[in-house]
């Protein structure tokens, strides 16, 4: 006669009366995509700071909405750099935020949403990075 294993069965559901504590957030989705996105964003604050630091007013910021930030804290002589800068991480969380909401109920288009931000991300950066290339006096002065 076959000998049968004893099986066990563990309980998954988490426990209702201990609740997570402020601390025990879940883990994030899409690390690697988020990384990507964080990367790019301070390559794309670090080359626009580049591209405006001369400061004869010839060039500009080519979003309107972070060109109103810079002039309004002061345009880059005073904290304008550093208003896009709060601006564009700012924008960085929230999207990192929709990311975790869409991926908790659909992993797929969640996963998908964050490796598109991921490449919008880029598209700034491989722009500024042309303009630099192609003014080799941006980068000498």
């Amino acid at each position: 006669m076959a000998r049968q294993a004893k099986q066990f069965h563990v309980e998954t559901r988490p426990n209702p009366a201990v609740r997570p504590g402020w601390l025990s957030l879940p883990q994030m989705r899409y690390q690697n995509a988020y990384m990507w996105i964080v990367f790019f964003s301070f390559l794309d604050v670090l080359l626009t700071w580049m591209i405006l630091r001369p400061g004869d007013g010839s060039t500009r910021e080519v979003n309107p909405i972070a060109q109103a930030v810079i002039e309004a804290w002061g345009g880059m002589s005073g904290f304008g750099m550093a208003g896009a800068s709060v601006l564009k991480f700012a924008l960085v969380v929230l999207a990192i935020v929709i990311c975790e909401v869409v991926g908790r109920s659909n992993d797929r288009k969640g996963k998908c949403l964050a490796w598109v931000l991921a490449v919008i991300a880029a598209v700034p950066v491989v722009w500024s990075l042309t303009l630099l290339f192609n003014n080799q006096e941006i980068l000498i002065s």
